[in-house]
Parts: structure tokens; C-alpha cells; sequence
């Protein structure tokens, strides 16, 4: 997520600008430690990114699924 024209940051950018992201308490820890330990001067950012997202759990979602970003990328067909 950190390097514009990742796979991730490309993910990212499209999934804030056409889908609405939740993510569970998992994820948000992981996040927030690889960017504690790698980028500390993206943490405010990162807060204001994540500030009001719904949690995973509290959806009821009956099937959800998990893909790689390659396979987020491709099923959405965003240009890689």
C-alpha cells in the first residue's frame, strides 16, 4: 500500500472511490503495525483513512469472501 502503482495501492484507490471498505480488527492491527515499524509518518494519515469504517463482524454477511488484491484487481478489472 505504501509504493503508488502497487497492486495494493491500486486496490486501495479503487475500492475507496467505488466500494464501501470494512475491514476487520485484524487487518486494522496488522496495518497499523507494519506501518509503526515502516513508515511511523504514515500513521496520521492512515488514522484519518480508517476513521468510521464499519466492523467486519457487526455485517451478518452470510458467504464472505477472500481474495488476493491480483484477484480483487482482476474480478474488478482494474488495470494492473
Amino acid at each position: 500500500m505504501l509504493f503508488r502503482g502497487s497492486k495494493p495501492a491500486k486496490a486501495l484507490l479503487h475500492v475507496s472511490g467505488f466500494h464501501e471498505m470494512v475491514l476487520c480488527d485484524r487487518s486494522l492491527y496488522e496495518l497499523y503495525d507494519v506501518l509503526k515499524r515502516k513508515t511511523p509518518e504514515a500513521l496520521p494519515d492512515a488514522e484519518v483513512f480508517l476513521t468510521g469504517d464499519k466492523d467486519f463482524l457487526s455485517l451478518d454477511l452470510e458467504h464472505p469472501r477472500c481474495l488476493t488484491v491480483a484477484q480483487f484487481l482482476e474480478e474488478e478489472g482494474v488495470e494492473l
